[in-house]
This record gives C-alpha cells, structure tokens and sequence, in this order.
C-alpha cells in the first residue's frame, strides 16, 4: 500500500501485529471482534491496524479499557 496511510497503518497488517504481540492471528480476531482491540478495523475483507493505537495499546502493556 502506498500514499498518505503509509505512516497511519500498519505495514503488514494483521501477520505484522502477530510478529509483534506473539499472539496468534485467529486470536487477534476474536479480540478485535469483542471490542478489545479497538486500533484494528476490518475494511471489506481485510482487516488493518493503526500504528497510533497500536503504540498506545503496547505503552500499556497491552492492557484494554476496562479489563
């Protein structure tokens, strides 16, 4: 993807966000469909991850609101 999301999204996407959490794709999905990550928005078929709710959810140490 190339143009003015570049630095807004996540390279790579959901794969990347596995590589980084350690956690498994599937459980990212389940996690993003419970409202838990609310940095990850699904568009069309794909789903794509934004670099500054990312970088906050990883400043918390992964924690979500609430839990």
């Amino acid at each position: 993807m190339t143009g003015e999301f570049d630095s807004v999204l996540l390279e790579g996407g959901l794969k990347k966000l596995s590589e980084i959490t350690g956690m498994h794709r599937d459980r990212i999905v389940r996690a993003h469909k419970k409202g838990q990550l609310p940095f990850i928005k699904k568009v069309g078929s794909q789903y794509v991850v934004f670099n500054d709710g990312l970088n906050k959810w990883l400043a918390n140490s992964g924690e979500t609101d609430g839990q």
